[in-house]
């Protein structure tokens, strides 16, 4: 299935992916972006520094860093993330005897005792929501 919003992952060695691109592009039957980066990232003994999610009008919608050296410095001091993780999500709304379907593209950051979620429209992606979400 083509989205409209992608994930997008810069890696402790200096790389960026990109879903759908190079080695994360899906073939069809395969495992999907998220699958084949996984495993890359055991393959290499790699992790994820920073990850977000791009639309297609170029707005990008990023979640907190686990580098060493955050680009703006007043994130410096702030927790890191243990981890990250994307998934789709799908839902209807029932309105009026109509049916309308919703996609959403969903990173999180992951942390001890909680997780910073976004969700973005992937059919409007000017919609995107941030939620927190306890472990």
């Amino acid at each position: 299935m083509t989205h409209n919003v992608i994930f997008l992952v810069s890696l402790s060695n200096g790389e960026t992916l990109y879903e759908g691109r190079g080695i994360l592009a899906e073939i069809p039957g395969g495992k999907s972006a998220w699958a084949l980066l996984t495993d890359y990232l055991i393959s290499k003994k790699l992790e994820i520094t920073s990850m977000s999610l791009s639309a297609p009008h170029g707005r990008r919608f990023n979640l907190p860093s686990a580098g060493n050296k955050p680009n703006f410095p007043w994130f410096k001091d702030i927790e890191r993330p243990l981890d990250f993780n994307c998934f789709r999500a799908m839902t209807d709304s029932h309105r009026g005897g109509e049916t309308q379907t919703f996609l959403y593209s969903v990173i999180e950051a992951i942390y001890p005792k909680y997780r910073l979620q976004m969700w973005v429209d992937d059919n409007n992606p000017d919609n995107c929501w941030s939620v927190v979400r306890e472990n």
